[in-house]
């Protein structure tokens, strides 16, 4: 996603392998019990803020991001499209409250995937319909849950696209995947 011209190779899905056997821990704050300098696990109200913290980011950077696409246009409004995907995943969960990472999660991916915009709103929408998935069932999320439903977001992203190619938001999610996991 440089401002250069690139050759861009098609991409494969990750083969899905788990590094996820590190020892690290995730938590939402408001009295639960903390590790040496990590949170133990990771709610839907942790979740909520760090989505709504995510979509003011991309809000401030998204003339930014316009300006990195490259590929398959320049056509410039990717950032645009990303902050209007997951703006409409946040006015889903605007009047949630839970605790529930899976329930908040389920909200937000599908506000985002009925919201989405261009073909990066829709592979943003797709990574997070992923990561829902991967919290089916959970209450809360350690850092074993969090690293699975991460790389299952990236492979529902990648699988979304009939020719998934390097250099787009498909490696960066992958990427950020594997160095957080």
């Amino acid at each position: 996603m440089e401002n250069k011209k690139k050759k861009h190779s098609t991409a494969k899905p990750p083969s899905g392998k788990t590094k996820s056997s590190r020892k690290s821990s995730v938590k939402s704050s408001g009295g639960q019990k903390k590790r040496s300098g990590g949170l133990r696990y990771l709610g839907g109200s942790l979740l909520s803020r760090m989505a709504r913290g995510g979509a003011a980011e991309l809000a401030d950077k998204a003339e930014e991001v316009n300006r990195l696409n490259v590929f398959p246009v320049p056509d410039g409004d990717t950032g645009d499209n990303m902050r209007m995907t997951i703006e409409s995943g946040i006015a889903a969960i605007e009047d949630m409250d839970s605790d529930n990472v899976a329930e908040v999660m389920r909200v937000l991916a599908r506000g985002m995937m009925l919201g989405a915009r261009g073909n990066s709103g829709v592979i943003l929408s797709q990574f997070f319909s992923g990561v829902a998935r991967g919290f089916e069932g959970v209450e809360r999320a350690d850092a074993r849950t969090l690293a699975h439903a991460l790389e299952l977001g990236v492979e529902v992203a990648y699988s979304s696209v009939m020719t998934p190619t390097e250099g787009t938001i498909l490696t960066v999610a992958r990427e950020a995947v594997e160095y957080a996991v």
